[in-house]
């Protein structure tokens, strides 16, 4: 999936490899949260008025990667060990290349995300195709160019879920409105990033996101407002 751009409405898009966002991703109809907010204002007032607002859930079977990916090459030893370790995946990882061994019947991906997938792009013919890292697309990079990717992503209103590698560039000053789950992070900002959590997804009944949180909603343990 390669995305950027303005959306409306709630809802989550699934990838069964990566997510590209290639620029500013911003809602129509954001919510607002009260910043600061008293506990009883945010429970009567804030949170019910947020419920119909737009809501973008973004998750990959893969990698999430922000801006240029071309642009990341000079970094990649931060995307491979020492820097990430080895994990258990899932079976159906083998698909898009996350299964590196398997032992005692437990399947592991090594940690090198800089690795080819095993996915090829470019033309149908094997021989002529091009090997894909796994935070690359599966398509060639004139392909890729054509969408003209921005280096870095200044504004991102969705919650980004996957179980393997988010990555990329974030612009100075940088806003992230929603949140990011993932196993392995190696995001690049010029500045600042300021994230606010989406409170919507603590909700149990009257919001439904339609993220894999099999385990029960995420819970806020603990919060504290830091001034610069």
């Amino acid at each position: 999936l390669i995305i950027q751009g303005y959306y409306t409405g709630q809802g989550t898009l699934y990838a069964g490899r990566n997510i590209h966002i290639i620029g500013d991703l911003v809602a129509v109809n954001p919510a607002v949260w009260e910043q600061p907010d008293t506990a009883s204002n945010f429970k009567n007032n804030t949170l019910p008025d947020n419920l119909g607002s737009d809501f973008l859930g973004l998750a990959a079977k893969g990698a999430v990667v922000l801006g240029d990916h071309r642009t990341l090459s000079g970094s990649s030893q931060y995307f491979k060990p020492p820097f990430t370790g080895e994990y258990a995946v899932s079976a159906t990882d083998a698909d898009i290349g996350y299964v590196s061994y398997t032992s005692g019947g437990v399947n592991y991906f090594d940690g090198d995300y800089t690795a080819q997938s095993g996915w090829r792009c470019g033309s149908a013919d094997p021989s002529q195709s091009i090997p894909r890292n796994f935070y690359e697309p599966s398509i060639s990079p004139s392909q890729f160019g054509a969408y003209n990717p921005s280096r870095d992503v200044d504004q991102i209103d969705a919650f980004i879920y996957n179980n393997h590698l988010t990555i990329g560039r974030l612009g100075s000053g940088s806003m992230i409105n929603g949140g990011i789950v993932c196993r392995d992070e190696a995001l690049f900002p010029a500045g600042r990033v300021y994230m606010n959590w989406d409170a919507r997804l603590a909700l149990d009944h009257d919001f439904t996101p339609f993220l894999p949180l099999d385990m029960g909603p995420a819970k806020t343990i603990q919060w504290r407002e830091i001034t610069p």
